[in-house]
């Protein structure tokens, strides 16, 4: 009994290919059913020769397209089927949280060789690594709203199902870090992972084109010229990724900023950001071939916006709209973080 695993994570997901027997994520097992001969896991078997991810943001920017691109190929004489899971990150309750997530998203679509897949969705409610799903369930508590958290109805009454727990009830969901008590009140503690899947033939020595679309919430934040001024200052995690200095704006980009603000009645700069996964997998052998990242602003139609992201490999711009960046033989290694700043 075997395991052979892939792990392409992106922003908004991984992709994990599990062979044979079951995986463990967040308390809840997937199982797929491919038995191998040989009692060490295989290496190599499935490549990937490009990935193709194009990040395309909205004329208002409340939320980007994203379409990740594969062209995988078995390397084996022999068919592999194996299940394939498309987490997206994990996202919390927040104060600003309809800034940068969308608890409704169910818009995940996905085609193999252009025909369109249906896949099965499944919710994670975690704290400390631990899936409380059920538990939250059984209470009656809708985990991926965080119980309605200060939400109200039309008539504008709270419809807050932590409000309405009592004091036993607070208790243990204390206990289990699920919340914690601010001023008295329940704050939610626990995060959301939604994850999709579905099962995958990889027909022998063939290439199989996958392709995954979704939309998502940006992240939304101010960025104060006491920012610019000191660009290794920790910022705001929930808010903007790291701080200024992570941003790698250019040298140019920060001083037209600075002389924005010195000259606007405007005291900051808007910043829109995404995150994109990246990270190694130990069981991958061969690098991506062909790694090509495209990102599509909302220039024309708002020129006033800059884009910024952390880049090793080649990066051109095509007019105003387009940033085009390629890396070969790209072993993912990191997150990616997108920026839009606009002067406002």
């Amino acid at each position: 009994m075997e395991i052979l695993t892939r792990k392409m994570a992106v922003k908004a997901f991984e992709i994990i290919v599990t062979i044979y027997i079951s995986i463990i994520l967040g308390g809840t097992i997937s199982e797929a059913n491919i038995i191998w001969s040989r009692s060490d896991p295989p290496k190599g078997e499935i490549s990937i020769l490009q990935e193709l991810l194009t990040i395309t943001t909205s004329g208002s920017v409340d939320y980007a397209t994203i379409t990740a691109e594969y062209v995988f190929i078995n390397n084996l004489n022999r068919e592999i089927i194996t299940d394939l899971t498309f987490p997206l990150p994990a996202y919390i309750v927040h104060s600003s949280a309809a800034n940068h997530m969308n608890t409704d998203f169910e818009d995940f679509e996905l085609w193999v060789d252009g025909v369109y897949q249906k896949v099965h969705r499944e919710y994670l409610a975690l704290s400390e690594g631990v899936n409380h799903e059920d538990f939250l369930h059984n209470l009656a508590i809708k985990s991926t709203t965080f119980g309605n958290f200060q939400m109200s109805d039309k008539n504008g009454n709270s419809i807050d199902q932590l409000l309405t727990m009592n004091k036993q009830t607070l208790n243990l969901l204390t206990e289990k870090g699920l919340i914690k008590l601010v001023s008295g009140l329940p704050v939610p503690q626990w995060s959301i992972q939604k994850q999709y899947s579905w099962q995958q033939n990889f027909p022998p020595q063939k290439l199989l084109k996958i392709k995954c679309q979704y939309k998502a919430r940006v992240g939304s934040a101010k960025l104060f010229k006491t920012s610019l001024e000191h660009p290794n200052s920790q910022s705001i995690p929930d808010l903007i990724p790291g701080n200024v200095s992570s941003m790698c704006l250019s040298p140019e980009t920060m001083k037209k900023f600075m002389e924005h603000l010195e000259k606007s009645r405007s005291n900051f700069i808007r910043v829109y950001w995404l995150e994109y996964l990246l990270r190694p997998e130990p069981s991958m052998k061969d690098p991506i071939d062909k790694f090509e990242l495209i990102v599509e602003g909302p220039f024309k139609e708002r020129p006033k916006f800059y884009v910024s992201f952390c880049w090793d490999g080649s990066e051109t711009k095509f007019g105003e709209a387009i940033y085009r960046a390629i890396r070969k033989q790209f072993v993912p290694d990191k997150t990616l973080t997108v920026y839009f700043c606009q002067e406002n």
